[in-house]
């Protein structure tokens, strides 16, 4: 069983946030998953926010590379032979992709808002669903659905 909280979907794919845990094993509902495996899961998210938002900072040539690391998942040797450049080439020019997204984001912040914004709409649609199931009154039932269409929109438009 996988406790999942939080959805964030990007061009390529749904991704899962794993909310406040200690990643010790024991409280890892996730057959064998490992501190490791989570921590690699993580960061594989986070790279893949940066680069939504603003992979389009890239030149072209680090767009490639790092969307087939990212996304495609593919190593460094098979990047590499892809594009005709040394492994250790590849290597070096994600790591320089990452540092560069890690400034956009620093200074800017959208992953940050987009992520904390998330948080708040689903709060939102928390708070109305309990609402919807404390009432039996249609005029207020109606009001709440309007609520949780309005966080809905903001979300999608985000």
């Amino acid at each position: 069983m996988l406790f999942v909280k939080y959805f964030y979907f990007t061009d390529a794919y749904a991704i899962y946030m794993i909310p406040e845990w200690d990643y010790s094993e024991a409280d890892i509902p996730v057959r064998n998953v490992k501190y490791r495996d989570v921590y690699y899961m993580e960061k594989i998210v986070r790279q893949a926010l940066l680069y939504d938002f603003y992979g389009e900072l890239l030149t072209e040539h680090q767009k490639n590379i790092y969307s087939d690391y990212v996304l495609e998942d593919l190593s460094y040797t098979e990047i590499g032979n892809n594009e005709g450049i040394s492994r250790q080439a590849v290597y070096e020019l994600i790591k320089r992709c990452d540092g560069i997204l890690e400034e956009y984001e620093s200074k800017l912040k959208l992953v940050d808002k987009f992520l904390n914004t998330n948080e708040r709409i689903s709060r939102i649609h928390d708070i109305a669903a309990e609402l919807m199931e404390s009432t039996d009154d249609d005029k207020l039932k109606k009001k709440i659905s309007e609520i949780e269409q309005i966080s809905k929109d903001i979300y999608e438009s985000y």
